[in-house]
């Protein structure tokens, strides 16, 4: 019989930490580049539709982010609609399917989609894809070993995060999860071993967040929650005001999916406030480069990883 075996280290959330501001050269805030494509909207159907994706293209250069395009039936549509003016992002399974054959022609950053990024036959589905697109997005994962194996397998960018989001109840379902600082500083670590990007994927809540992911080592931050009550968010502009993830039976009805394993939950938005999209990344890289001139850095690629924390109780 195996012993059970306990992790000593501490599981640390955004909410655990705060940041300390450090002696730096900025003389403003507004000396920080904004890096757009550091920030990814996450692949949600509740948000991502035609009328986000012409919000995205009327943006100002500086600010269009990545689009993660859910694997909906239109998909080829979306893609196909930003593709030349946008980093877009196809999501596709672990399945063949029409817009993984299309990521291939085109040569594409693909985004495997799935929750669970310890299953061998991922690994088998990135060894297969590799040489065949741009890059591969593969997780998610929330350990060092878990993140190691993607990489060896020919993954580039590591999706970090289990069951953080706001609207993913596989903690609940399953008990597996962890604080989002434990698990971003600790697969960073691999930096020293391996050429990769880190993104931080669930839980953000404020602009605070998305400070403290890159200051623990994220190199790019994957938000949904934030985005979902834009005014030019599918669910906003089809006027039925619900965010849900790709989990939940509403998001697994928009990809035709079984089902069964329902880990995530519809919530209902507000109606009466709803920020144009444009506003809402201004004030998310307002906060941020306001967060870097605190941090003694001069730019989010210098403070990545280099974050001073402390705990708050």
């Amino acid at each position: 019989m195996t012993s059970r075996i306990f992790l000593s280290t501490q599981s640390i959330y955004y909410d655990d930490v705060n940041l300390i501001a450090q002696p730096g050269s900025v003389k403003s805030r507004k000396d920080i580049k904004i890096d757009n494509n550091r920030i990814m909207i996450a692949p949600m159907s509740s948000i991502i539709g035609g009328e986000f994706i012409d919000a995205c293209l009327k943006l100002p250069n500086e600010l269009k982010p990545t689009l993660c395009i859910p694997r909906v039936n239109n998909a080829i549509d979306l893609i196909e609609k930003g593709m030349n003016d946008l980093n877009i992002v196809p999501c596709i399974g672990l399945d063949n399917s029409e817009i993984e054959e299309f990521a291939i022609d085109n040569k594409l950053t693909v985004l495997i989609d799935i929750a669970n990024g310890y299953l061998p036959q991922l690994y088998k589905k990135i060894e297969k894809l590799r040489t065949k697109v741009s890059n591969i997005i593969a997780g998610n994962v929330h350990t060092k070993k878990g993140a190691e194996n993607l990489i060896k397998s020919g993954a580039n960018y590591i999706r970090c995060g289990i069951s953080n989001g706001a609207v993913c109840t596989t903690k609940f379902a399953t008990g597996f999860n962890r604080g989002q600082i434990t698990e971003i500083s600790e697969i960073f670590e691999l930096e020293n071993y391996y050429d990769f990007n880190l993104i931080a994927d669930g839980g953000i809540k404020y602009t605070s967040d998305i400070v403290k992911a890159f200051g623990a080592g994220a190199t790019h931050v994957m938000c949904g929650g934030m985005f979902s009550n834009c005014l030019e968010s599918k669910n906003i502009a089809n006027k039925e005001f619900k965010y849900y993830g790709m989990a939940s039976n509403l998001g697994k009805s928009d990809m035709n999916s079984s089902g069964k394993f329902i880990e995530g939950k519809v919530v209902n938005i507000e109606s009466e406030q709803n920020p144009k999209l444009k506003d809402v990344l201004y004030m998310i890289w307002d906060g941020i480069r306001s967060g870097i001139s605190y941090s003694g850095f001069k730019s989010i690629e210098d403070f990545i990883g280099l974050g001073t924390f402390e705990l708050k109780k």
